[in-house]
């Protein structure tokens, strides 16, 4: 599985959704553009890795990231029905797409060819919902992606560059090191052209060559 294989991207958004109860916005491309040749150098000296989308949607980064990066397989996972059914239309073909929550459901290979999710370095790559149900759900996030993996894994999550801060977050940051590297631009979610309100930043965990790094994205 590599980039030979494009699909539409839902690059349209539909208002209903942004900021809905599950803290849905979508992820402008140029916001993956940004971190992609990171990502890709990171990745250069490795075997393919087995990708992992916590929280898919209608499968937009999902797209980004099968677009640039070689994988051996990939899996999405979301809860919202009516996104679940829009991200397996498109990508069901080529991508295990699961439906549930990612925090408690299983998520072991249903096929095997190359060995469990254990045995096959996984690339976690996700913007997952950070203060909807619940304030603690982006750590929780990030919290399960982390252990998914373990031992030598990669992953890159988008987030409010305000989760480098917080007495919840920081036995996280102490156990884990991660690189930062932040948008010099507030970013939006309502287009490719919006402006937000808060600072991003792409929060990278390499476990197999861990590091601390601070980068701004121009």
């Amino acid at each position: 599985m590599g980039v030979e294989q494009q699909g539409d991207l839902f690059g349209v958004t539909e208002p209903a959704d942004i900021g809905d109860e599950l803290d849905f916005y979508e992820t402008p491309e140029w916001a993956w553009n940004a971190i992609a040749p990171t990502v890709i150098a990171a990745l250069a000296d490795r075997p393919r890795p087995y990708l992992i989308e916590p929280a898919a949607g209608r499968g937009a980064l999902l797209g980004y990231v099968l677009n640039s990066v070689q994988v051996c397989g990939a899996m999405a996972v979301e809860l919202h029905q009516r996104r679940f059914e829009q991200l397996r239309a498109e990508w069901g073909h080529m991508v295990d797409c699961r439906q549930g929550d990612f925090l408690s459901m299983r998520l072991d290979r249903r096929s095997r060819p190359r060995g469990s999710l254990r045995e096959r370095r996984a690339l976690v790559v996700l913007n997952p919902p950070y203060s909807k149900p619940r304030k603690t759900i982006g750590l929780e996030f990030v919290a399960r992606s982390l252990q998914l993996a373990e031992p030598d894994g990669y992953v890159a999550a988008l987030l409010p560059l305000a989760f480098a801060a917080g007495k919840g977050r920081a036995a996280l940051h102490t156990q884990r090191s991660a690189s930062l590297h932040v948008f010099a631009e507030r970013p939006g979610f309502g287009g490719e052209h919006d402006t937000g309100s808060k600072d991003y930043a792409w929060f990278i965990w390499d476990l197999l060559k861990p590091s601390r790094e601070w980068r701004v994205l121009a």
